[in-house]
C-alpha cells in the first residue's frame, strides 16, 4: 500500500475520533463502526473529502477489504497520537 493512501486513512480515521470525541460518545464507537458498518464508513469518506482526492488514492489498486484491514491495523496508533496530542493542548506542553 502507498504511503500517501495509508498517511490518508490515518487522517481520515483521526477525523473520525475527533468528531466522535467532539460529541461526547466513546472512542471505541469509532472502531466498532470501521469494523460492523465499513461500508457506511466508507460512504462517510466519500462524502467528507474531494472526489478527485479519493480516485487518486484509492484508483482501482487496493480492494476494500485491503483498506479495511488498514483502516484496523492503525487505529490504535492513531487513537494514541489523538490522546497524546489532547493531553499536550490540555497541558500545554
Amino acid at each position: 500500500m502507498r504511503i500517501e493512501l495509508k498517511e490518508f486513512i490515518e487522517r481520515v480515521v483521526e477525523d473520525l475520533i475527533r468528531k466522535e470525541d467532539d460529541l461526547g460518545l466513546p472512542i471505541q464507537s469509532t472502531w466498532e463502526r470501521i469494523y460492523y458498518e465499513f461500508e457506511d464508513f466508507m460512504e462517510e469518506v466519500e462524502e467528507s473529502y474531494f472526489e478527485e482526492e479519493l480516485e487518486e488514492f484509492f484508483g482501482g489498486v487496493h480492494t476494500m477489504k485491503e483498506i479495511k484491514e488498514y483502516t484496523m491495523e492503525c487505529f490504535y496508533d492513531v487513537l494514541e497520537k489523538y490522546e497524546i496530542k489532547k493531553i499536550e493542548m490540555k497541558y500545554k506542553l
